[in-house]
């Protein structure tokens, strides 16, 4: 297939189906037409249709990205950023709740504004790793 017949055929037969794809807000639907894509693109690049490979690269770019921008509008993602005001809300929430009830409690929670501060800060995206049943606690 020439490059020009596949750009006609993406263009003309399958743009209004991906029209339809791209304006879908479930996120599963999204994730579902991700696999598809990356499926069809990994067929494409091994049958030698290197064009229609990387138009397919393309749409699965823009899928990514609009799979992620789904998930951080419904909450299932958190920024850094939002993850930080969250801790802020949860001091001042327990400020609030202990304050004034036991001496050395302003000490208490600075101490453990400090700790939240810092794991937020290395808090990342990888999974924690599961602790072996016999191992000792971790620090």
């Amino acid at each position: 297939m020439s490059d020009h017949k596949t750009r006609y055929l993406l263009a003309a037969e399958n743009q209004p189906r991906y029209d339809e794809f791209t304006q879908t807000d479930e996120p599963e639907c999204l994730e579902a037409e991700l696999a598809l894509a990356r499926t069809l693109c990994e067929q494409a690049a091994n049958a030698g249709h290197h064009h229609l490979a990387a138009v397919l690269l393309q749409t699965i770019t823009r899928l990514s990205a609009a799979v992620t921008e789904q998930k951080f509008r419904m909450g299932e993602l958190l920024a850094k950023d939002a993850l930080r005001r969250f801790g802020e809300e949860l001091v001042v929430l327990v400020t609030n709740t202990v304050q004034g009830r036991f001496a050395g409690w302003e000490d208490a929670l600075e101490q453990m504004a400090n700790q939240l501060t810092t794991k937020i800060e290395a808090t990342n995206n990888n999974e924690p790793e599961e602790q072996k049943l016999l191992e000792g606690p971790r620090p």
